[in-house]
């Protein structure tokens, strides 16, 4: 510090750090049933991101993640907005936003029944409906339909599948 009564100076040094981190993620398999994975993308150069931080924007759970690459179970189907916050080795901080989709899964659960041979054609229902029916004494594999007596007497294996993409089941 220095100058006169009536003037001052003061003198001090101002550090500047390497260049920002550029946040930014995928996120992969947003469907319920199954945790949504989290992949960071982001970079920076010079320099290396040394810590995460992710809010996956489902209030009134512990939603927030310190790794890198976490996985989060949505508790129900909705648009969330999630937040990842980025560190780099000298102090810097980036913030990225973005919404995640996280859509119903498909449920293939259906309830067998015992059929007598002699009984008409019946269709078999699922949770979820959409999907396709195989197996022996299926006649019908849209609708379900199944035969006893084209099945003839025994026990059978039926499958149901549905769903496209990550929600299949």
């Amino acid at each position: 510090v220095s100058g006169s009564a009536c003037a001052i100076t003061l003198t001090t040094n101002i550090a500047t750090n390497p260049s920002l981190p550029v946040a930014t993620f995928n996120a992969s398999s947003p469907c319920i049933g199954n945790p949504t994975s989290f992949t960071d993308q982001s970079s920076v150069t010079p320099g290396t991101i040394t810590q995460w931080h992710w809010d996956f924007g489902a209030s009134g759970t512990a939603d927030t993640s310190n790794l890198q690459n976490p996985a989060f179970p949505y508790p129900s189907a909705g648009t969330y907005t999630v937040t990842l916050d980025v560190t780099t080795n000298a102090g810097c901080v980036q913030s990225t936003t973005s919404p995640v989709t996280v859509v119903a899964g498909f449920d293939a659960t259906f309830t067998p029944d015992i059929f007598c041979n002699d009984e008409p054609p019946t269709n078999l229902s699922s949770v979820t409906p959409g999907g396709t029916w195989s197996g022996t004494g299926i006649t019908n594999t849209t609708n379900g339909t199944f035969n006893p007596t084209t099945a003839g007497t025994g026990t059978f294996p039926i499958t149901y599948m549905g769903g496209t993409g990550v929600c299949k089941d």
